[in-house]
């Protein structure tokens, strides 16, 4: 088994503040576990890396303002709000703000196959001409396309990651109520 490469982790803030992280690599081997190659991960080694690495990046990213060498211990194991990252040059934390963002987009993707099943639903009801079962499916749409300002109100005392966690289920809470309601079409009925 080849031996992995030695590197050391670098945190990167983009242009739009966002965060990423690169391993660096400072060496690299051969099956044997002979040295293929190797650099020290010296500022001017890194930096031109960098300047390689950017050029690839999208245009909102470039520059990469700050980059520091971090511990892998320091990097959030939970990725779900890995875009909200932030370096204040001496911890990662999340932006509370971009989280709430992120969250409320999620919940609009995962109402999108919801309401494309409602709208067959309700295009079946219709042309059925049973408006009994199309205004209860309207209802069901009306309250999916809600969710995002409920999420938002929801979200709006959210201070931590964990706070926006605890308050998404009120959020989701909405689409288990168009399920319950009683004479409405169930959702994926």
């Amino acid at each position: 088994m080849t031996r992995p490469a030695d590197c050391v982790t670098l945190a990167l803030t983009f242009a739009d503040d966002s965060v990423g992280i690169m391993s660096f690599v400072t060496r690299e081997y051969y099956p044997d576990g002979t040295v293929r190659w190797s650099r020290l991960a010296e500022p001017g080694t890194i930096e031109a890396e960098l300047a390689r690495t950017a050029q690839a990046l999208a245009p909102e990213k470039v520059p990469i303002r700050l980059w520091r060498p971090i511990g892998v211990g320091e990097i959030p194991t939970d990725r779900t709000y890995r875009n909200a990252l932030r370096d204040d040059g001496k911890t990662l934390a999340h932006d509370v703000e971009a989280v709430k963002v992120i969250a409320v987009e999620r919940l609009r993707q995962d109402r999108a196959p919801l309401l494309a099943d409602l709208d067959r639903q309700w295009m079946r009801a219709t042309g059925q001409k049973d408006a009994a079962t199309a205004d209860a499916i309207e209802a069901q749409r009306q309250t999916l396309r809600d969710l995002p300002a409920v999420a938002t109100a929801a979200l709006a005392t959210a201070k931590t990651v964990a706070d926006v966690q605890a308050a998404l289920p009120v959020a989701a809470d909405v689409v288990a109520l168009t399920k319950s309601k009683p004479g409405v079409v169930p959702l994926g009925g």
